[in-house]
């Protein structure tokens, strides 16, 4: 998280947004430091806010989830591992030589996608998307009312991934990723693409009450572990050092 005194604005980091560019950015350009830890939430943020800064113009951004899938993929698959679940995930592509498609449907068919940091993103002044990240950041600063000194820099491509990342969904997975991804992407006005194919009778009547089941038991435990003192006493990840990648 970055914070701005001089130009009271606040900048949330979300994973797979371009974050850490946008981040570097703002501190070396536009005055901002380092506040909390690299991925807080509004919600950390609000708990430590005086008055004051609770009234800065506060921006994230958000991301295609087709596209994040794909792009996490790479990440497990470069024996990047910062937890154990993406050292599951890479052991996983390592040890089986699995494509998208495999990885898919051991990790990403076990419920339905939601990115619970974005759940309070409708109270920010300013939600960028990955796709539109130059236009939207010049949009950004003409908010704040700073001059632009350059167009943000990209660095760290995933490398090996293809820019279109539709063409790693087969039809064999489109069906399930319409289930999987479908409320996340109406909320946040993202399109599957067209000519898709629909779910399956088995996925629409069979899998997907069982993952709304999950879904809903899991947004109950969320009350209590998204709780801020919680959050931060159990999930805080220290990366301080850690690379994102714009890819």
């Amino acid at each position: 998280m970055v914070i701005s005194h001089k130009y009271k604005y606040v900048f949330i980091q979300l994973d797979k947004t371009a974050s850490t560019a946008i981040a570097k950015e703002l501190v070396e350009n536009y005055a901002g430091e380092p506040v909390l830890w690299k991925h807080a939430r509004y919600e950390d943020f609000m708990v430590i806010a005086t008055p004051e800064e609770k009234k800065y113009f506060i921006f994230s951004g958000i991301r295609n989830p087709l596209d994040v899938s794909v792009s996490y993929y790479y990440y497990c698959k470069r024996e990047h591992i910062n937890n154990k679940l993406n050292l599951k995930k890479y052991l996983f592509i390592s040890k089986n030589n699995a494509d998208f498609v495999t990885y898919f449907k051991a990790f990403c068919t076990k419920g339905l996608y939601e990115e619970w940091k974005v759940k309070n993103f409708k109270k920010l002044d300013y939600i960028y998307r990955y796709e539109n990240l130059q236009k939207d950041f010049s949009e950004i600063l003409k908010k704040i009312g700073v001059p632009q000194k350059r167009p943000v820099p990209v660095f760290n491509k995933t490398e090996g991934k293809e820019e279109n990342y539709e063409s790693y969904y087969t039809k064999e997975i489109q069906g399930i990723a319409r289930i999987i991804f479908g409320m996340f992407m109406k909320k946040w006005g993202y399109e599957f693409p067209k000519g898709w194919k629909e779910a399956s009778f088995n996925e629409k009547y069979f899998i997907e009450p069982m993952l709304y089941v999950k879904f809903w038991l899991e947004s109950m435990a969320h009350l209590v572990v998204d709780h801020p003192l919680i959050y931060k006493r159990f999930y805080r990840i220290k990366n301080t050092n850690e690379n994102s990648h714009i890819s």
